[in-house]
């Protein structure tokens, strides 16, 4: 009988152990799927109008909100509007090297969606990153500018 009871207690620790790693595991790779990313899964076509949406996410807790999201527009790319939301305005500037930047600012209020759509002229097929800074309301900013594998990568859009 002390044998049979030492392998139930064994077993059920190792079960303990083996749903405490899950728990852990499952939290280590939210942070990497919690960027800024295209709403849309394909592709869009080259020289077209589009209406761009992206996700940018609020990622510190439920008291910590999104407070600016800037998209860096590649250049090639000419935007004809941002979409207006509740609780945001938006503007569109151009800046150095033919880039456009479309800025978000919250006006009011708390509410976590994190979609902004704006509309662009594409330019030629290729694969183009923007660049995406997210500021909090915390005064912490942090930069999607990065490489597909990186910590911080930029979404990407596919132009064909």
């Amino acid at each position: 009988m002390g044998i049979r009871n030492g392998r139930s207690a064994r077993r059920r620790r190792a079960r303990l152990l083996a749903a405490a790693a899950g728990v852990v595991l499952a939290a280590v790779p939210a942070t990497a799927w919690a960027h800024a990313v295209f709403l849309s899964s394909g592709s869009v076509p080259a020289n077209s109008d589009q209406k761009l949406t992206l996700n940018v996410p609020e990622e510190k807790g439920p008291s910590v909100h999104n407070s600016k999201v800037v998209f860096v527009v590649p250049s090639g790319f000419s935007v004809s509007g941002c979409d207006q939301k509740p609780q945001w305005s938006c503007a569109v500037s151009a800046t150095s090297n033919g880039r456009t930047l479309v800025s978000y600012t919250r006006s009011s209020g708390t509410d976590a969606d994190g979609r902004f759509s704006f509309g662009v002229h594409t330019g030629p097929a290729g694969d183009y990153p923007f660049q995406t800074i997210q500021s909090y309301s915390d005064n912490s900013t942090v930069r999607w500018d990065g490489p597909p594998d990186s910590d911080s990568p930029a979404p990407v859009l596919k132009v064909t």
